[in-house]
């Protein structure tokens, strides 16, 4: 939570220790664009207490002070010795030699526009996480080499009045502008699980089979820096593999046999394929 909600790392998950999982550790910087839209508070507005709020001069205010610590940090981060370490600073140093990202969650038109603002004023490697109305701002996109990692397609659109499907048609729209993307499972219920069907969507409406596997493989890796170790079957890189009996990206046929993380294979054994086998065989018993 908050304005600036910490640092994240790209790792692989069959490691001894962080340092082995690491792809890159600490390269990202979250930054949370105020939503600035008025919503409803309780019922009948019986809810409201205190004076009315106004969500788009709450909004802009945290902005502008993201905005002046920004530029405090860049000041800091041109200095050889400081007189004083500043650990805040210190954790967003890399912003300005572009070794770290700023990772800007944005959804509405009006929260993009105002990080497209932030990641210009400032010259930083941007991605925009979130992206919902990202199609309609693709050109912008695209001019500023900005990509995006879009979440939760599976979800309504934000206003009442947009397209129903639209949250499935954006990842084609973002492909044809030629800005890079990539599909994003982000929901603390389905923990990645979905990511696959997800991209199956897309494919549904718009993108090739290509495309929509690129969007969870090499276009992912390619925004978090680390497609020269991972993101596609290439001489030199890590040997990242799952393999399906069925379509990955279709929930009806997909089937996952078998999984290798930098050429190791994973025990894809779990609670549920246990459960699974327990019941299978009691079941499948004549004399039950």
């Amino acid at each position: 939570g908050g304005l600036v909600s910490g640092q994240s790392s790209m790792v692989q998950l069959d490691a001894w220790n962080w340092e082995d999982a690491a792809y890159k550790a600490d390269h990202g910087i979250h930054f949370r664009v105020p939503l600035m839209m008025a919503r409803a508070r309780g019922f009948g507005g019986f809810g409201q207490q205190g004076p009315p709020r106004d969500p788009v001069k709450e909004g802009l205010d945290k902005i502008d002070e993201f905005k002046s610590f920004l530029a405090q940090a860049k000041a800091y981060s041109s200095l050889s010795k400081p007189d004083e370490v500043n650990l805040k600073y210190e954790a967003v140093k890399g912003l300005f030699n572009k070794t770290k990202k700023l990772y800007i969650h944005a959804s509405t038109v009006k929260q993009i526009l105002v990080g497209l603002d932030v990641a210009r004023e400032f010259d930083l490697d941007a991605v925009i996480v979130g992206g919902e109305d990202s199609w309609q701002l693709a050109d912008l996109l695209k001019q500023a080499n900005i990509p995006v990692i879009l979440s939760q397609p599976h979800s309504l659109p934000i206003l009442p009045d947009d397209d129903v499907d639209q949250p499935y048609k954006t990842a084609a729209l973002l492909q044809k502008a030629g800005v890079l993307f990539a599909i994003n499972d982000e929901d603390g219920q389905t923990r990645g699980r979905n990511l696959a069907f997800n991209a199956g969507t897309a494919a549904t409406y718009g993108l090739t089979k290509e495309q929509a596997l690129a969007a969870i493989t090499l276009n992912a890796a390619k925004i978090l820096g680390v497609a020269d170790k991972t993101g596609s079957i290439e001489v030199g890189k890590d040997a990242n593999i799952i393999i399906s009996e069925g379509d990955i990206l279709d929930m009806k046929s997909n089937l996952v046999t078998n999984a290798f993380i930098q050429g190791r294979e994973v025990n894809l054994d779990n609670k549920q394929t246990q459960l699974y086998d327990k019941f299978k065989k009691k079941y499948s018993n004549p004399a039950f």
